[in-house]
């Protein structure tokens, strides 16, 4: 998620959608990513605000 699409993000987790995310290695190479990826997830409240001392990074 980043700023630009925290809105449809908060919106599927209000809706309770499911949300799911995937990452291509070849795709981050494209548009200058890395090719390890860093995923931080955070745990949001009914309101789908993160909830600031529940997060992990897996990297």
């Amino acid at each position: 998620m980043t700023e630009a699409n925290r809105s449809a993000l908060e919106e599927a987790v209000r809706s309770g959608k499911e949300i799911s995310w995937t990452w291509s290695k070849p795709l981050s190479l494209k548009q200058g990513g890395p090719a390890t990826p860093s995923i931080e997830v955070r745990y949001l409240d009914t309101k789908a605000r993160a909830i600031p001392d529940l997060q992990i990074t897996i990297m």
